[in-house]
Parts: C-alpha cells; structure tokens; sequence
C-alpha cells in the first residue's frame, strides 16, 4: 500500500511544473475515480471494533454548475479482514465540491447520504446502514486539456441507530436488535483520476 502512494506522490510532484500552464476549466459533465487507504469503524455502548486501515475505492460523477462549484453523486467503500472476521462499509452520497479560487485546483466538498456496516464471520453478522454527512478536501493536478490527477481525504460520520445481530446455525437464521446507538465513521485518503 505504501508503494502505491509513493508511485502517486511521485507522480504528483513532478507533473506540476508541466500542468502550471493548463486552465482549470470545469463545465458539463465530470467523473473521478480513485484508490487509497482508509478505515471504518463502528461506535456503539457495546461495540469492540478493532478494525484497521485498509483498501478504500471511490467513485463520483455530477455536473458543474459553475467553474467554482459542482453537484454529483459519490459512492465510497472499504474493506478490513482479519482473523476473526471481514468488515466492510459502503456509503452512497449527494455531495457538493467548491474550488475557492476558480483557477486553481484546490477544492473542499460537503454531502449527505447513507453509510452501511457489515461484520461478519462464518455464523454470525452484525450491520447497520444509517443517514450521514462527509466532508473533504482535496486538489487537482492538471495532466491534460480535461484530465487530472486528484490526492483527496474525507471524513464521514452517520446518525445513530439500530445494530442488528444476525446468526446462522442449525439451519436456521435468528436476527435480533442489539443496540440502538450505533453510528459508523470513515477516513479516507487516495489518489484518483478526475476528467471534466
């Protein structure tokens, strides 16, 4: 995982120089996907999530409605397994990205969705997908007339709610409700390819 950034930082720093002559013009339709390192954790008074960092993906497509602001949607997801289990968290969200100084590429986005959570094991799962909000930051590099390079972090925090407890044995399944305060977090950080 380490290699990968370092590949992207390298990258980064040395198309700079070439990219300081592209415009940063933002019209019609864009889409972005990206790849990087991040964790998810789910909070509750019962809760022991010992979950660490691990692989995150990210994919987001809107429209501009300006050279200084854009609306679309973006789906975002992470993955953890470890001895005792898999962990997984997903979330789908409508966000907003506002670049402060049109010509540059820096920008900071705000949205809102839904985020899921699944822990499993061979005979038992618990999950819960709650409404929350994400916020970011991020840049972009120009590497062509419509292309560039985009390192980005964000932070995502949901509502609290129900955890379910689902558990298989005997050829039957018993699902029960086990807390009603689980919330889910996220932090991410990646690298990924944005064309406008």
């Amino acid at each position: 995982m380490s290699r990968l950034f370092l590949i992207a930082t390298a990258v980064a720093l040395f198309v700079t120089p070439v990219t300081a002559q592209q415009p940063n013009d933002r019209r019609g339709f864009w889409y972005g996907v990206g790849f990087g390192a991040g964790s998810g954790k789910l909070h509750c008074s019962i809760c022991n999530d010992q979950s660490g960092t691990d692989l995150t993906a990210s994919l987001r497509a809107g429209g501009a409605l300006s050279n200084s602001w854009l609306l679309g949607v973006e789906f975002d997801g992470w993955t953890n397994s470890q001895d005792v289990g898999t962990r997984r968290s997903w979330s789908a969200s409508a966000v907003a990205l506002w670049y402060p100084w049109p010509a540059k590429g820096a920008y900071a986005k705000g949205g809102v969705g839904f985020t899921g959570y699944r822990a499993s094991d061979s005979r038992d799962v618990i999950s819960t997908t709650r409404p929350g909000g994400l916020i970011g930051i991020g840049y972009e590099w120009r590497i062509g007339r419509k292309s560039s390079i985009n390192p980005y972090l964000h932070y995502q925090r949901t509502l609290a709610g129900d955890l379910t407890f689902e558990h298989t044995g005997n050829n039957t399944v018993t699902t029960a409700t086990i807390a009603d305060d689980a919330s889910i977090s996220s932090l991410q950080f990646g690298v990924g390819l944005v064309i406008h």
